[in-house]
């Protein structure tokens, strides 16, 4: 999903379901399943360094609204309960 498309087919600037107020801002990345509220969340450090132990390298941290990434991903159980 690019940051300029919403899930109803729209844009996000004139879609009226996804110009909802108050939803906060979350992190991901593209190797993960889960979003986090904390960028320094130790759960999220964890999986992007055992990428790094094994050779790998770590997909940029993108961040989104949370009622958009939760359609994609699940809420990290550390920083997100």
């Amino acid at each position: 999903m690019s940051n300029q498309d919403c899930p109803h087919g729209l844009t996000l600037t004139t879609c009226s379901l996804c110009k909802a107020k108050g939803s906060p801002t979350v992190f991901y990345s593209a190797g993960g399943q889960k979003y986090h509220f904390d960028i320094k969340c130790r759960t999220f450090e964890e999986g992007r360094q055992k990428v790094r132990d094994e050779g790998g390298v770590n997909a940029p941290i993108q961040s989104g609204p949370e009622y958009l990434v939760k359609m994609e991903r699940d809420r990290c159980r550390n920083c997100g309960s």
